[in-house]
């Protein structure tokens, strides 16, 4: 393998825990008729905009304001242990890009986020805003294969994204706190936690 490939990362609910934290402020300001967890909540329901009783004009409302709000996104807590255990990949393989379905308009607070967690360094390509909410996980698919051989993959929770990518992409999805997934000719690995992640790419990049 060349030195200079390396892998890319999601960041929503894959470095920062921003399902269950919008789970946590949704549920404070609009309540949680069901009584879950915000835990529960996720494997339910995979993302907070498809909670039934978060689908008031009040709670969408909110929801599109913390999706564009710099001072909402740099709230967002870290994943326990993430960037301690992204700088062990960074190590075997550089970590070349960060690849997110958030919008350019929270670029700075994204990358000041990431840094402030200390993140390796790298290229953050950023949902145009020209491309709406509910195209993101086309615009991503549509990111990967142009990004590719230098970046060999991505770390994302998101199975959609296997619905959207070409059936030749040659690069390997470590599907991050997925058990199970959609049929695809693409390269998925399950990862359930950050370990698994370490693991899983030590065995196909390390020296």
């Amino acid at each position: 393998m060349k030195a200079d490939r390396g892998i890319a990362l999601d960041i929503d609910n894959v470095l920062s825990a921003t399902n269950m934290f919008w789970a946590e402020q949704l549920e404070a300001l609009f309540g949680n008729p069901e009584g879950l967890t915000p835990e529960e909540l996720w494997k339910k329901y995979i993302l907070t905009s498809n909670v039934p009783h978060w689908q008031t004009p009040e709670a969408i409302e909110w929801m599109e304001h913390a999706r564009n709000s710099p001072e909402f996104q740099r709230t967002i807590p870290l994943i326990e242990n993430a960037n301690h255990i992204v700088n062990k990949i960074h190590q075997i393989i550089p970590v070349k890009a960060y690849v997110t379905a958030r919008w350019e308009c929270i670029r700075e607070s994204t990358e000041a986020w990431l840094w402030s967690h200390d993140f390796p360094k790298a290229p953050v390509y950023m949902r145009p805003m020209d491309t709406e909410h509910m195209k993101s996980m086309e615009w991503k698919a549509s990111v990967l294969p142009h990004l590719y051989p230098d970046v060999m993959g991505i770390v994302d929770d998101d199975i959609r994204l296997l619905e959207y990518l070409r059936h030749d992409y040659p690069g390997t999805i470590f599907l991050y706190k997925h058990t199970k997934y959609p049929e695809t000719p693409v390269e998925v690995v399950v990862c359930e936690e950050w370990d698994s992640v370490l693991t899983e790419v030590s065995k196909r990049y390390g020296r």
